[in-house]
């Protein structure tokens, strides 16, 4: 082999290198077909990420809103309650004012009914009988107190046995006027005063 013949085929084989670097280059610069298409994939993604994100966004503020009218749905509903419970609170004092003066009317009429049979006793036998008057719907009633009624039927017995005892006195003393006995009554005494001479 001579020299020319290895200066040729050097020639050669460096040609055939620079082709193959040059479609290295041009390959190397060309865009990559399936580089293009996951970048056309990549940009959908994204905008369907960030529509993602945009709707988590929108659904926390739905979320807020719907915890905020259940906030609010809790606080009417206690302001509510309280609103109750003040208003049953009024009617159980109401109710118990109401008891209480109802217990106070009571006691009063214990003691009004103990005063007057007592006041009957005390020389006034009429008093029984006005007792009886105004204790008429307690004395009638068996549910009424037991002390009034207690009072009601020894007024009642007091004034038949004071009735009765006038009754007899009148009719002795009018039937035996004119007898011993008309010097024990004091109505037909007859008192003849002399003048006082000066």
């Amino acid at each position: 082999m001579n020299v020319t013949g290895l200066h040729a085929g050097g020639n050669e084989f460096n040609a055939v290198a620079h082709n193959r670097a040059a479609q290295e280059e041009h390959i190397a610069s060309a865009p990559d077909p399936s580089m293009t298409h996951g970048t056309a994939v990549l940009q959908p993604q994204q905008q369907q990420q960030q529509q993602s994100q945009a709707g988590d966004a929108g659904m926390s503020a739905q979320e807020a809103r719907i915890l905020r009218m259940q906030q609010q749905a809790r606080e009417y509903e206690e302001v509510e309650r309280q609103r109750h419970e003040r208003r049953l609170q009024k009617q159980r004092e109401k109710v118990e004012r109401a008891r209480q003066r109802e217990e106070n009317y009571k006691i009063e009429l214990k003691n009004t009914a103990r005063r007057m049979f007592w006041i009957g006793c005390a020389a006034l036998p009429l008093m029984w009988g006005v007792m009886l008057l105004y204790f008429w719907k307690e004395f009638r009633d068996p549910e009424a107190d037991q002390d009034i009624r207690k009072y009601c039927k020894l007024a009642l017995a007091c004034f038949v046995l004071f009735n009765l005892a006038w009754i007899a006195w009148y009719t002795v003393f009018v039937i035996y006027s004119d007898t011993k006995l008309a010097g024990m009554n004091i109505s037909l005494y007859q008192t003849a005063f002399a003048p006082i001479k000066i």
